[in-house]
């Protein structure tokens, strides 16, 4: 099968899958697959060869384990303006070596530190929303 044949058949595929009621996030791999193949055939390298750069950006892993600001939203779901919600708070906690900014456009995040810094997130969010009885309860057995 040519690879002209194959492009057809996706798209022939596609077009029945969003007919139904496919699961979007398998459609969207779809979709990206179909049009780097169908840009790789078409001969845009530019525009082929930048996609495939920030993959393999993504893709390499740093050897003491860091990780940078987009490596880390992905990793942990967040949305760029809840990460740059919770890089602020966390450099106002105890954990702010947890990010390491190198200058203003390169910045690094020590995983172990960040998910410290999570934790504790975790710990006062819990705290502050401890039923108030419970909370007394646990201020007593501390004493």
């Amino acid at each position: 099968m040519s690879d002209e044949e194959l492009l057809d058949k996706m798209k022939k595929y596609i077009g029945r899958k969003l007919d139904q009621d496919s699961d979007p996030n398998a459609m969207k791999a779809i979709i990206s697959e179909y049009m780097r193949m169908k840009l790789t055939l078409e001969g845009s390298p530019k525009e082929f060869l930048s996609s495939n750069e920030d993959t393999r950006k993504t893709s390499e892993k740093m050897a003491n384990g860091w990780k940078t600001p987009k490596q880390i939203q992905r990793a942990y779901g967040l949305a760029d303006k809840t990460w740059a919600a919770w890089r602020k708070r966390c450099e106002a906690s105890p954990c702010r070596d947890a990010i390491v900014r190198v200058s203003t456009r390169s910045t690094f995040i020590i995983e172990k530190r960040w998910q410290d810094f999570l934790r504790q997130c975790a710990d006062e969010f819990a705290e502050k929303h401890l039923d108030p009885h419970l909370r007394d309860l646990k201020v007593l057995k501390e004493n």
